[in-house]
């Protein structure tokens, strides 16, 4: 049964237009907390860590008539970092970089604006596992910059590789040879699995791909 499903499966790819692309990335992540010291005294808030990068993949689209089913793998690095002074007026940089693999499963419609130009809408899922997520703190005072080393946010139990994205876009097809894309994804799993704080991601990215 698997070696037909396999079988099936690329007879099926071989049938499909590929897209090679990359492009921009900017992850807005969120996070959000609060504290209950005591039936008294509670406090939430949130603050935005920005993670900006690449992406880099392929996307197979296959037929299903009036509209196209669009899966792919991609591959994208961010970083990002956040300043802030603590009690002795320091300056704490924390920067955290990370390498996803992102498996879009999109829906896609487009309609003909003539002979060169093709205009499509896409919506669907994505499935995002984490490669590596790195934090790092440095500690600033008097011009001295103190490094610390990095800690790797997959060895805290509390911090998940996998995330759901629901996402959607627009695309410009030309000539039949480029597709230049916008799009967005929302996170739908929270990130971190502590009770006091939630991590989830909303991502905007724009690229350039080459039909095949």
């Amino acid at each position: 049964m698997i070696i037909l499903s396999l079988l099936f499966m690329s007879v099926t790819l071989s049938q499909a237009q590929v897209r090679v692309g990359a492009g921009f990335v900017h992850d807005m992540r969120t996070t959000s907390y609060s504290t209950n010291s005591n039936v008294f005294y509670s406090a939430s808030g949130s603050t935005v860590i920005p993670l900006s990068g690449f992406y880099a993949g392929l996307t197979f689209s296959l037929d299903l008539g009036a509209v196209t089913f669009d899966p792919g793998v991609y591959y994208s690095l961010t970083t990002g970092e956040r300043k802030t002074l603590d009690e002795i007026d320091e300056i704490i940089t924390g920067t955290v970089t990370e390498h996803n693999i992102t498996v879009p499963m999109h829906f896609n419609y487009g309609v003909d604006l003539g002979s060169a130009v093709r205009l499509s809408v896409y919506a669907g899922p994505s499935v995002e596992v984490g490669l590596s997520s790195t934090y790092k703190i440095d500690t600033s005072s008097f011009g001295i910059v103190h490094l610390d080393e990095a800690t790797d946010m997959y060895e805290d139990s509390d911090y998940s590789r996998l995330d759901i994205l629901a996402g959607a876009g627009l695309a410009v097809d030309l000539f039949d040879m480029f597709r230049i894309s916008v799009g967005y994804d929302f996170g739908l799993l929270d990130r971190n699995k502590a009770d006091n704080c939630s991590v989830r991601d909303r991502i905007l990215h724009a690229g350039i791909a080459f039909l095949f």
